[in-house]
């Protein structure tokens, strides 16, 4: 955990800056942030399992609810709370905040970098090569 810590601490810190040390501003933005990339990373993994292990997943129709937007709003709300348990609830972003505050700048930024990155290349191997994951082209 210490690692994601200063992956979050590390964005809260960017974002402050940019945000004129708005600290209500960059707790929200840098949850968000974190969340997303969550939501990234859980993307890329599903894809992953489905195209070389045939593992297939569901991912916005959970409890069969039929109302789309209110599907995606329950599964972003899945990566949410769990991320404001972990690193603001109780005011454990100030004890986070002084505990990982001189932890270099670049954490969240890679993270956030890699992840957008590697479902990106994902995406285009795909493309570039739709007969390796037995996808029809349209010649």
């Amino acid at each position: 955990m210490k690692l994601y810590y200063k992956i979050w601490v590390s964005m809260y810190n960017n974002i402050l800056k940019a945000q004129n040390n708005n600290e209500n501003i960059a707790l929200l933005f840098s949850l968000l942030t974190i969340s997303f990339t969550n939501i990234i990373n859980y993307f890329f993994i599903c894809f992953v399992l489905l195209l070389f292990f045939k593992i297939e997943f569901q991912f916005f129709n959970f409890f069969n609810i039929q109302n789309k937007f209110l599907s995606i709003i329950i599964f972003v709300c899945a990566f949410l709370l769990p991320n404001y348990f972990i690193l603001v609830f109780n005011s454990k972003h100030q004890i986070l905040l002084s505990k990982y505050n001189n932890c270099s700048s670049k954490w969240g930024r890679n993270y956030f970098l890699i992840s957008c990155l590697l479902i990106l290349l994902l995406i285009l191997i795909i493309y570039l090569y739709p007969s390796y994951f037995n996808l029809k082209t349209n010649s």
